[in-house]
């Protein structure tokens, strides 16, 4: 399998892992694979700094929103040139499992980021 890092540099990058039930949702994990992909000249979409620019705006993240937080990021998605999977993203992610699926449906490359990298 090839790596991320061998795609050209410039390609829009989305981000997928696990939020739910994590402490401050996991968005630590986010921000570092974000920091670490633009180091390598990759431009990302990493859907906790979109939440988080949303929150700013009085929005909240509660499980009754889970159809427009998902129909939203998906709207992303499809601007993207690839997906890559934190290494969290099996642990019972039901929209990380959906972006998954959906790349997969529409061919865009999937790749994940293994335990050591994350």
């Amino acid at each position: 399998m090839s790596s991320i890092l061998d795609l050209p540099k410039g390609s829009l990058i989305y981000i997928s892992g696990k939020m739910d039930g994590l402490p401050c949702m996991g968005f630590e994990k986010f921000f570092a694979r974000a920091a670490f992909l633009k180091s390598h000249g990759f431009r990302v979409f990493n859907p906790a700094e979109h939440d988080c620019l949303k929150m700013v705006e009085g929005w909240k993240h509660e499980p009754c929103n889970r159809a427009s937080i998902l129909l939203d990021d998906l709207e992303e998605l499809v601007k993207c040139d690839a997906i890559e999977m934190l290494d969290n993203w099996v642990d019972d992610s039901t929209g990380a499992t959906a972006e998954r699926a959906f790349a997969l449906a529409i061919n865009i490359p999937v790749y994940y980021v293994l335990g050591e990298e994350a």
